[in-house]
């Protein structure tokens, strides 16, 4: 699970929606995919939550991000799309010749081909998947209300601020 602290700024029946705060590391941040930090010019991070402790508006809370999505992610969108062009490559170089063809040109076409292929796959399969629950981050704690933010802050929280 990796942690990280936001402010609640919408809640929804058994949802909310946090925004994030930054740190040093937001940039290396294993979960920076839910939080689109490629928004350009707009420092906001928001995402949405499991909320299975019941929290208000403007509460400050940590939530974990689960790993079983990113490597969900990197084994649907990298590794079997990256194993397939390889496959598909092979495939091409012996096959090639006897179509009349070079080995190079049909091993590239060929291995081009079920890369494509494999990760349009991987990305629908993710994508479906990635929205199911077990996928979302999760509110494990609510640290303090409002203003009162620097009472109980967990590890790695007590130098984050919120974006404006």
């Amino acid at each position: 699970m990796i942690p990280q602290c936001g402010r609640v700024e919408m809640v929804f029946p058994g949802r909310a929606l946090v925004k994030l705060e930054t740190r040093q590391a937001c940039g290396a941040c294993a979960a920076h995919g839910n939080c689109r930090p490629e928004a350009g010019t707009r420092r906001e991070r928001f995402v949405e939550v499991i909320d299975p402790i019941g929290v208000q508006r403007g509460d400050r809370v940590e939530i974990h991000f689960s790993s079983t999505a990113l490597w969900m992610g990197i084994l649907f969108c990298l590794a079997i799309p990256g194993g397939a062009m390889v496959v598909g490559a092979v495939v091409g170089w012996f096959w090639g010749p006897g179509f009349g063809g070079s080995a190079t040109a049909a091993a590239a076409a060929a291995g081009f081909l079920a890369l494509g292929a494999t990760f349009a796959a991987g990305l629908l399969i993710y994508r479906r998947k990635f929205g199911a629950d077990r996928y979302l981050p999760r509110i494990v704690r609510s640290l303090a209300k409002g203003s009162q933010a620097a009472m109980s802050t967990p590890p790695g929280c007590e130098a984050s601020k919120v974006l404006v």
